[in-house]
C-alpha cells in the first residue's frame, strides 16, 4: 500500500513568501500554476499525501466508514474551491486540511441534530460506556494489519470464485477500479461483463466483505452473553464461512430469534441483501444485544477497515473532483476573466451499504484471473446525483417555459395533496387523476396543474384510477367501497360495497371493471350500476393491478403471513380459472405481459412464464421487485439497482446502480426507462438499451409511485416521511 503516514506525519513544507509570512509551498503551487497541467499535478501531490490521513482521522471520529467517505470527498471538493480561488492561502496545508475535515463533520452533525425530531434520544443510549476500552477506535499498523488479515480471511470463506477475483484485484493488489474493469474485459473479450456492471460488482463484492468481517468480529469475540448468538454459532462447527456469516447478519440486523419461522432457510440460499432485509417471521425484530455490540464493534474497526477496503475508491473519487478544478486564470483555455472556481462536485459513496443484488446468468472464463460472473452488457455509467428543479408554484402556474423549451428534468408545477399518493397518476383527454393518503381524488388540468375538481372518499385511495368512457373507477381501502365518479364534474355515478379492504388498481374494457382486494377475491362489475357479474377466489390477497389482454386476466397474489403465493391467468368474461402457477408470497404485484410471455417478481428472480399454458420459460436475477416490459427487454428493480434481461432468454443486457430502493415498477417509454428511486427521493432516466443514465430529477420527498408519461410531460407523486401530504408533480422530458 501507500504510505500510511498517521496525523503526525503529514509534515507540510513551508517556505517564506515577500512578506516573511509563512506559506506552505505544495498550496502556493496550486495557486500559482500556469496551466492546468501543473494545477493539476500539484492537486494530485496534494491528494497523494493527505486523503489517507483525513480519510482515517474521520473515521476514528465518526466510528461509520461510509460517512467517513463522504466526508473526505467533501472536505478535498472545499480544498479544492479554496485553493484554487481567492482564499488566503494555508501556513500548514496539513493542518487546514485536518481543519477543514473537522469543519464538515461538524456541518454534518448540526445538520443531522436540526433534523432530528425532537424525542428522538428519549430511552436511546447511543455511547459506548459500558464497553471494555478495548473497543476504543484504533488505527495503528497493528490494528491495520488485523485488519488486512480478517479481511482476507473472510473474502476467502465466504466469497464466490467470481467476487473473490475482484477482491484480490482491487483490494490485494490494490488497483484502482478502472483498471480492474479494463483489465478483466480485456481479458474476457465478447463474454465480458459490461463495464457498469463490473463496478457494481466491485461495490458489492466490498460491501459483503464488510458485513462478512463484523460477523466474524462478533462470532469470535462474543462478549454479549447472547444465548441465541451462541447457539448459531455453535450449530456451524468449523471455519467461519458463508453459512455462519448470514445466519449472524440476520439475528443482529432482522431478527433475535432467527430460524423461528419457516423462511429463514430461504433467505440464507438467497443473496446477503436478502438475509438482511427479510422480514418473512410475523414478530421480525433485530437482537439488540448483539445489535448494540456490533454497533461498538464497526466503530473499533473503522479507520482501519475503511483503509484496507475503501482507500482506493475514495482516492479515485478525490482524482475526480481533481480533473473538475477550474483552470488557472490566464492559462490558454481559461474562458472566465478571473471568474470564481466552479465547485468540484463529489461523487457519492455507498461502498458502505449493501445496495444492490448482483444478477448471474452466464459464466465466462477470464484468463489470469480464473472464472468471472458474466453480467451482460450494458451502461457505462455511475448515477450522477441530480441537481435540484427549478421552483415551482402550487396549483397551476407553471414556473417553467412549455415542454419545447425546457430541458428534460426540468420541474413545471407542483400541487399539494392530502397525503401520499400510493400509485402511478392516470393521464387521459388532458386531465391527470390521482387518489390520496387522505382519501381526497385529484382531477387537475395535466398541462398547468389547475384544479378541476376534487372527490372526498370514505378512507385513503391507494389505487391508480381508471378511466373510461367519461367515467373514473377507484376504490377506497378500508371502507371497501369501489366508486364511479363522472370523469367531468366529480360526481358520484354509484358505489359497490366489497366485504375486505381494496389497493387494487382497476382495470376497464367492454363495460366491465376488474380489481382485486385483499381478502384474495377478484372482481367483476357492471359498468353501468356497478353490478356483479362474477367474482373469483385466489388463495391469498390481490393487492395490485390486474393485467388484461386478449380476454384474460393475469394477476399476481401473496400473503406473507400464510406463505401462500401464485400468478393467476383467469377468463375475463366467466371468472373461470384458466391456470395457475405457484410463486414465493412476494409475488404479489403485477405481472407484464407482452409477445406471448408474462412476467413476474419474487423473492427468487423474475419468473417468465408461457401467457397461454403457465408454463415457466426461464428465471433470472435475485430478489425481484415489480417487473416491465417492452422492446424485447423486461426491467425490473430491487436495493439500489435496476436491470434489464432479455425478454426471450432471460440473459441479463445491462445493470445500473443507483441511489436508493426501487419499489415500484420502472416506465418504458419510447427508448427511454423511467425509475423511481424510493428511498433517494429520485427519478432517474436511463437509456433503455443500454442503461446509460441520461438525467436525474430531484423529487420533493420520497418517490411513491411509477412515474407516468403522456403528451411530453412526465408525472411523478412524492411524500412520505410521516408528514401527512404528498406532491404531484409534472416535468419536462
Amino acid at each position: 500500500m501507500d504510505g500510511m503516514g498517521g496525523i503526525g506525519g503529514m509534515g507540510g513544507e513551508a517556505r517564506k513568501d515577500a512578506d516573511g509570512a509563512g506559506v506552505d509551498a505544495l498550496a502556493r503551487r496550486i495557486r500559482e500554476a500556469g496551466d492546468r497541467a501543473a494545477r493539476t499535478a500539484a492537486l494530485e501531490e496534494m491528494t497523494e499525501r493527505y486523503y489517507r490521513p483525513v480519510l482515517r482521522m474521520l473515521a476514528r471520529r465518526t466510528g461509520d466508514m461510509t460517512l467517513a467517505q463522504d466526508l473526505a470527498q467533501e472536505t478535498f471538493k472545499d480544498a479544492i474551491v479554496a485553493l484554487t480561488g481567492t482564499a488566503r492561502l494555508p501556513d500548514r496545508l496539513d493542518r487546514w486540511l485536518m481543519t477543514t475535515a473537522g469543519n464538515r463533520l461538524r456541518k454534518h452533525r448540526s445538520k443531522r441534530a436540526a433534523s432530528r425530531p425532537w424525542d428522538a434520544a428519549l430511552g436511546a443510549d447511543e455511547t459506548f460506556d459500558d464497553h471494555p476500552a478495548a473497543l476504543a477506535a484504533r488505527d495503528d499498523e497493528a490494528r491495520l494489519a488485523d485488519a488486512r488479515r480478517i479481511a482476507d480471511e473472510v473474502a476467502r470463506a465466504t466469497l464466490d470464485e467470481q467476487d473473490l477475483a475482484l477482491f484480490e484485484l482491487s483490494v490485494g493488489r490494490e488497483l484502482r477500479d478502472e483498471d480492474v474493469v479494463a483489465r478483466l474485459r480485456a481479458d474476457g473479450g465478447t463474454a465480458a461483463p459490461a463495464a457498469q456492471t463490473l463496478r457494481n460488482r466491485l461495490t458489492l463484492m466490498r460491501s459483503t466483505v464488510a458485513d462478512g468481517f463484523h460477523a466474524y468480529l462478533l462470532t469470535k469475540g462474543d462478549r454479549t452473553l447472547c444465548p441465541q448468538l451462541s447457539g448459531i454459532v455453535a450449530r456451524y462447527p468449523g471455519p467461519f464461512a458463508a453459512p455462519l456469516r448470514d445466519h449472524v447478519v440476520k439475528h443482529t440486523n432482522n431478527c433475535a430469534q432467527c430460524d423461528g419461522c419457516l423462511k429463514c432457510a430461504t433467505c440464507r440460499r438467497s443473496s446477503l441483501t436478502a438475509v438482511k432485509s427479510c422480514s418473512a417471521s410475523a414478530g421480525c425484530s433485530p437482537c439488540t444485544v448483539c445489535a448494540r455490540e456490533q454497533k461498538a464493534l464497526r466503530a473499533a474497526w473503522a479507520p482501519a477497515l475503511v483503509l484496507v477496503l475503501f482507500a482506493r475508491p475514495v482516492r479515485d473519487a478525490i482524482a475526480g473532483l481533481v480533473a473538475g478544478a477550474p483552470e488557472p486564470a490566464g492559462s490558454p483555455t481559461d474562458q472566465g476573466g478571473g471568474a470564481p472556481p466552479r465547485r468540484p462536485r463529489p461523487r457519492r459513496a455507498r461502498a458502505g451499504r449493501l445496495q444492490a443484488v448482483a444478477a448471474a446468468t452466464a459464466v465466462a472464463v477470464i484468463a489470469g484471473v480464473g472464472t468471472f460472473l458474466a453480467l451482460g452488457v450494458g451502461g457505462d455509467t455511475s448515477p450522477t446525483p441530480p441537481e435540484a428543479g427549478p421552483p415551482a408554484t402550487e396549483s397551476g402556474t407553471p414556473d417553467a417555459p412549455g415542454t419545447p423549451d425546457a430541458p428534460p428534468g426540468t420541474l413545471l408545477w407542483t400541487v399539494p395533496v392530502a397525503g401520499e399518493v400510493g400509485s402511478a397518476p392516470t393521464v387521459v383527454d388532458g386531465t391527470l387523476y390521482a387518489g390520496s393518503g387522505g382519501g381526497v381524488v385529484y382531477a387537475v388540468d395535466a398541462a398547468t396543474g389547475e384544479e378541476r375538481w376534487t372527490f372526498q372518499a370514505a378512507d385513503y385511495v391507494d389505487a391508480a384510477p381508471a378511466v373510461a368512457d367519461g367515467v373514473v373507477y377507484f376504490p377506497s381501502h378500508e371502507a371497501g367501497l369501489f366508486y364511479a365518479v363522472d370523469a367531468a364534474t366529480g360526481d358520484e355515478l354509484w358505489t359497490t360495497r366489497v366485504n375486505a379492504p381494496m389497493e387494487s388498481s382497476p382495470v376497464v374494457s367492454d363495460g366491465t371493471v376488474w380489481f382485486g382486494d385483499n381478502g384474495g377475491t377478484v372482481h367483476a362489475l357492471d359498468t353501468a350500476d356497478g353490478t356483479e357479474r362474477w367474482t373469483f377466489q385466489a388463495a391469498a390477497a390481490v393487492h395490485h393491478t390486474l393485467t388484461l389482454a386478449d380476454g384474460v386476466l393475469h394477476f399476481g397474489t401473496g400473503d406473507l403471513a400464510t406463505g401462500e403465493g401464485a400468478v393467476y391467468a383467469v377468463d375475463a368474461d366467466t371468472g373461470d380459472e384458466l391456470w395457475s402457477f405457484p410463486l414465493d408470497p412476494t409475488a404479489d404485484s403485477s405481472p407484464a405481459l407482452a409477445d406471448g410471455v408474462l412476467v413476474v417478481g419474487d423473492r427468487a428472480g423474475v419468473h417468465a412464464l408461457d401467457a397461454a399454458t403457465g408454463e415457466e420459460l426461464w428465471t433470472a436475477g435475485d430478489f425481484a421487485g415489480p417487473p416491465s416490459v417492452a422492446d424485447g427487454r423486461v426491467y425490473w428493480g430491487n436495493w439500489g439497482m435496476v436491470h434489464a434481461v432479455d425478454a426471450g432468454t432471460g440473459d441479463e443486457l445491462w445493470s445500473f446502480s443507483l441511489e436508493g430502493d426501487v419499489a415500484v415498477p420502472a416506465r418504458p417509454v419510447g427508448d427511454t426507462l423511467y425509475v423511481s428511486a424510493y428511498t433517494a427521493a429520485t427519478l432517474y432516466a436511463l437509456d433503455a438499451a443500454t442503461g446509460e443514465q441520461r438525467w436525474a430529477y430531484a423529487t420533493q420527498g420520497s418517490a411513491t409511485s411509477t412515474p407516468t408519461v403522456a403528451d411530453g410531460l412526465l408525472y411523478v407523486a412524492s411524500g412520505g416521511g410521516g408528514s401527512g401530504t404528498g406532491v404531484l408533480q409534472a416535468v419536462a422530458v
